[in-house]
């Protein structure tokens, strides 16, 4: 019946009851008030406007846009801001497998180079366990409390190792898991970039299929500092109107030069 502080995005024609007041509509198809004015709105259509009145003495402008597919237009550019950051991601993706493709090999060296340090270590703890064996047979206690001190300190730095090497297997184990995640979502990102790109082609050929309508009806009045936009050309009234027909034509200025303008008509 009618809009108020509203906002319509639509692919066919709009078609209101009453009136418009202070609403913003962008349709691929026509927006059409029956019976009612349009105040302090914005209304971007491909297929013209057809309106009793438009504006008043106290409302603020409207402003109106003709055969301009504004409701695709926005589509697009928001599937565009996601192509933008899905190929953002799409590049991190790709700079962490560059970091992490010849990990594995390198985990692989880290692991044999620290497997070596722990057989050193359990070598010179065996060592210091027969020379403790040796000083209790001798009986020398002083040595005794020494070499187990020793001991004590190897275990720890064992112990270390131990815990580094477990680390190393386990960054061994995550690393493929890691790196054929990476693989799929890179595949997947591609696939959602040309997923989005073939929407875009699908909805530009469907707005393509229908031409625009560059055309405002008013049957009654449209006021003063209304803006009128087409896709090649602008106007704002200066005075208002009455039964008039607002439409884009193209023209031929001096020079017989070819160039379009809002021409306004009556209408019969």
């Amino acid at each position: 019946m009618y809009m108020r502080e509203s906002n319509i995005e639509a692919y066919g024609d709009v078609v209101i009851e009453k009136e418009i007041i202070d609403s913003k509509i962008h349709t691929s198809g026509a927006c059409i008030v029956k019976r009612g004015p349009v105040f302090s709105s914005t209304v971007a259509v491909k297929k013209g406007i057809r309106a009793i009145q438009i504006g008043s003495e106290i409302s603020r402008p409207c402003n109106l846009t003709v055969s301009v597919d504004e409701r695709i237009k926005n589509e697009i550019n928001i599937i565009k801001e996601a192509i933008l950051l899905k190929i953002e991601e799409h590049k991190e993706f790709e700079s962490r497998l560059e970091e992490i493709k010849d990990e594995p090999e390198k985990v692989e060296i880290q692991i044999a180079e620290m497997a070596q340090v722990q057989d050193r270590l359990m070598v010179k703890r065996r060592d210091i366990e027969n020379q403790i064996k040796e000083l209790e047979k001798a009986g020398n206690k002083a040595r005794i409390a020494d070499a187990e001190e020793e001991l004590k300190e190897l275990d720890s730095e064992i112990k270390t190792v131990e815990e580094d090497l477990d680390k190393l297997f386990n960054k061994q184990d995550q690393l493929p898991e890691e790196i054929s995640d990476i693989q799929k979502k890179i595949t997947d990102s591609k696939a959602e970039v040309k997923k989005m790109k073939d929407k875009i082609s699908e909805i530009t050929e469907w707005s393509n299929e229908e031409k625009g309508i560059p055309e405002v009806r008013v049957n009654g009045v449209i006021f003063q500092d209304t803006a009128i936009n087409g896709i090649y050309s602008s106007l704002i009234l200066k005075q208002e109107l009455k039964n008039v027909l607002i439409k884009e034509q193209k023209i031929y200025g001096p020079d017989d030069m070819l160039e379009w303008k809002i021409k306004i008509s009556q209408l019969k």
